[in-house]
């Protein structure tokens, strides 16, 4: 059974790696080992896994500390906030441990989803915040780039949660991972 399960995860088309506080890489799927491997951002040091960009490893490893009590989603950009990806932490070490995280990634230009302005029944506006979201962006700079007011976001993303039965971001990104385009 434990070498199945080897089998199905190493599958998964999600790139997926488990790392110490010093990134070191303690395992890593093959969609993984081919995202390193494809040059576009990340790198793989030896045995570290890091990014390029040096603003990106910080952000990770920030992500990686706050989720010592639950998981944490999230974004981390290069410092030209050109590139940014998409990041998944829990943490996978009991409390009293060395933190060991599990990490799921991708890059957000790479992310697509189905229709979610029909299947959630989205207005216009929210459909463009929720995908603005989705990107990692902040609801101030969702207002800044839409020209619109910081309560009138904000209004739309409560509007967005509750269409879609969450309560917090993490939550948002794994209800709407559903929905992802591989």
């Amino acid at each position: 059974m434990p070498a199945l399960l080897g089998e199905w995860i190493d599958s998964d088309p999600y790139p997926r790696v488990i790392l110490d506080m010093n990134h070191y890489i303690i395992w890593q799927n093959a969609a993984s080992r081919a995202f390193v491997e494809s040059g576009d951002g990340i790198e793989q040091r030896g045995d570290i896994f890091a990014f390029v960009d040096k603003a990106c490893d910080q952000g990770l490893t920030q992500m990686m500390l706050s989720s010592v009590v639950s998981g944490n989603s999230g974004t981390v950009s290069d410092l030209d906030r050109s590139t940014r990806y998409a990041l998944v932490v829990q943490r996978l070490s009991s409390p009293d441990k060395a933190l060991v995280c599990g990490i799921s990634y991708r890059r957000v230009d790479q992310m697509r989803y189905a229709d979610l302005k029909s299947i959630f029944i989205l207005t216009k506006a929210e459909d463009k915040i929720l995908r603005q979201l989705l990107q990692g962006m902040v609801a101030d700079h969702i207002a800044e780039e839409n020209a619109t007011s910081l309560d009138m976001v904000r209004s739309h993303i409560r509007s967005i949660y509750s269409k879609l039965g969450v309560s917090s971001r993490e939550a948002l990104f794994n209800r709407v991972s559903l929905y992802r385009i591989p």
